[in-house]
């Protein structure tokens, strides 16, 4: 008579050498072959292989890690920092001050050229305030450097607020599960929270074989605190609940995505499963139920039944609902949108170079400008000194000649040696050179003495003409010249 009935310690079996056979529970009953067909989630392992005979698998996991949910978390008074992450923050305060000096030296730079310059330090950074607000200024660089500048700086504003925006509503508006650990590195490399799994089952046998770094170190943290292990999964699981996050459960997937549907819903898996194996059904060594079995499962595949079956109980029977699920960080991150800072930095060099060029450039263009007017100077100066020479003959005459009998005559006759001396020698350096005395000694004699005499104002004309082209107070060359001009046209020339 077929009867079905459950394994006599509630457990599936692991190595025991004190049982007749080298194994207990539910393996061992078949070694023994006490029952004829284990059907339970029993994994399947090399070791188990060895002593009983496994079906196809009619299920695929993995161990995976519980946690217990932690309580959600609502928008703070500064949420609205959240869509970016410290360390963009901080770059954006690094780049707003830099871009500012950036500015400010290139426009200095160009304004060395001559233009004058409305960006001081001050209205550097407000500018790149503005801009970065998206409000306007009053102020806008000229230079071809400095609108460089501004225009890289508006590009990275673009991105880092469309970015900022894009991610805001989120952060305001659901409501984000934040959990201390969220990978199995995570549950390694910390030692606050402790973790376990089942006493003498396939999880633990993993573990304890495992050659992987990662793994050994965790046996090696579990097996030196035997309190972290279970006797069975619902210890395990009531652990989790009850330990305020200090306690991860490590089982079988599948039977963690089960109870974390399942009523109270303050379970949850985190990261990938460690390995995949599969879930078979067990018989005794060369049991010939083996191969009806294999087929029975090969079916169920294929028509789909399995399937079925797991979303029934898994989805469709799910207690909790879809806010369970946990939630991706939404934090942007420097490494997703450090592009924009390459070219923001890529641009400030570019305007720098641009702002060397120019000020190379307007330097010698400056200098040209001031060589030719150098040159243009010294031939008005000539053509000057050409009417000096020209009517100097006949001023310094009449003047001996009528004041030669007179006081005025020693004073008059040094003023005529030295103006014939200037019309006659380098017009430009003798001018430089006298012209301040000989002006002086010609106005005190018409002040003082002769102020009305037509001769002696001619001569304090001709001190003055000599003035005017000495500070450039005249005019242009050609206004000068003609001032000479008309002097040469007087009586006293005639």
């Amino acid at each position: 008579m077929d009867t079905l009935q459950l394994v006599k310690d509630n457990k599936y079996g692991g190595q025991n050498d004190g049982q007749y056979g080298g194994w207990d529970s539910m393996v061992g009953e078949l070694v023994r072959q006490e029952a004829d067909v284990a059907i339970a989630p029993l994994t399947i392992t090399s070791s188990r292989e060895q002593v009983i005979d496994f079906t196809k698998p009619f299920m695929t996991q993995g161990i995976s890690i519980m946690i217990k949910k932690p309580a959600k978390e609502k928008p703070g008074v500064f949420s609205f920092m959240s869509p970016l992450s410290h360390e963009i923050w901080t770059c954006i305060v690094f780049a707003y001050v830099g871009v500012s000096i950036v500015l400010f030296l290139v426009i200095e730079m160009h304004c060395k050229s001559g233009v004058s310059n409305d960006f001081s330090i001050c209205n550097s950074l407000w500018f790149t305030l503005g801009a970065f607000m998206q409000q306007g200024v009053d102020i806008c660089p000229r230079s071809l450097s400095g609108r460089l500048v501004g225009s890289v700086w508006w590009f990275f504003t673009l991105i880092i607020i469309s970015s900022y925006t894009a991610n805001m509503a989120a952060f305001l508006t659901i409501e984000r599960l934040v959990t201390p650990i969220n990978s199995l590195d995570d549950l390694a490399s910390q030692t606050e929270v402790e973790y376990g799994t089942l006493q003498g089952g396939s999880s633990m046998e993993f573990f304890e074989k495992s050659k992987i770094t990662v793994y050994s170190r965790m046996w090696e943290f579990m097996s030196s605190r035997k309190h972290v292990f279970t006797s069975t999964y619902e210890e395990g699981i009531e652990r989790v609940r009850t330990s305020k996050g200090k306690y991860a459960f490590l089982l079988e997937s599948v039977k963690n995505d089960y109870i974390n549907e399942q009523l109270p819903c303050d379970t949850m898996k985190i990261g990938h499963n460690l390995n995949s194996n599969g879930y078979g059904v067990a018989t005794p060594p060369h049991s010939p139920l083996k191969e009806s079995l294999n087929l029975a499962i090969l079916s169920l595949k294929e028509s789909g039944d399995l399937l079925r079956l797991k979303n029934k109980w898994w989805v469709d029977n799910s207690e909790c609902g879809k806010d369970t699920q946990v939630s991706t960080p939404l934090t942007l991150t420097l490494s997703k949108i450090a592009g924009i800072f390459y070219i923001l930095t890529g641009g400030l060099a570019l305007s720098v170079v641009v702002a060397i060029i120019e000020f190379c450039y307007k330097s010698k263009m400056d200098a040209s400008r001031a060589k030719k007017l150098h040159c243009r100077q010294t031939l008005q100066c000539s053509h000057i000194c050409s009417i000096i020479r020209f009517c100097s003959a006949t001023s310094i005459y009449s003047a001996i000649r009528h004041y030669s009998d007179t006081r005025f005559y020693s004073a008059i006759k040094v003023f005529s040696a030295v103006l014939y001396s200037v019309a006659n020698a380098h017009c430009e350096d003798l001018m430089l050179k006298y012209e301040s005395r000989t002006c002086e000694v010609m106005e005190e004699l018409a002040v003082n003495f002769c102020c009305n005499d037509p001769v002696l104002r001619t001569l304090v004309q001709w001190a003055r003409l000599l003035r005017e082209l000495r500070l450039g107070v005249g005019g242009s060359g050609s206004a000068i010249t003609d001032k000479a001009r008309a002097q040469c046209g007087s009586a006293l020339c005639s």
